[in-house]
């Protein structure tokens, strides 16, 4: 069983984000190595937050795994769909099926450019 990181915190701010969800801001006090290790450990991994302005018992915290309500996507992912919002913007009448050609095209213009910049250290 996976160690219960349990550090005093203060929950600074609160916003929402454009898909609803939210983001937060938590500082701690000083905390002791062994806890600061376990934080930086869990750093960009799903999990349960759970938060009591008292002492919480390990009983309290769920044992099923976190799920994440949407699949987190990959960069590829993200650039296709970044890709996609710009084509959008520039040609909002266009027919999707041209995005394919717009796509490679920018994907190869970006290639271009790592190339030139690889010719700079040579």
């Amino acid at each position: 069983m996976q160690k219960l990181l349990q550090a005093p915190i203060i929950i600074q701010g609160i916003s929402t984000l454009k898909d609803k969800s939210l983001k937060f801001t938590c500082y701690t006090r000083e905390i002791n190595p062994e806890e600061k290790a376990m934080l930086f450990e869990y750093e960009g991994k799903e999990g349960w937050f759970v938060f009591k302005e008292n002492h919480i018992q390990e009983s309290e915290v769920p044992k099923e795994p976190a799920k994440a309500d949407k699949e987190i996507k990959t960069q590829s992912q993200r650039l296709r769909n970044t890709l996609w919002v710009l084509w959008s913007k520039i040609y909002p009448t266009a027919n999707k099926s041209e995005f394919e050609k717009f796509k490679e095209n920018r994907v190869e213009l970006f290639i271009d450019s790592l190339k030139k910049e690889i010719k700079q250290y040579e």
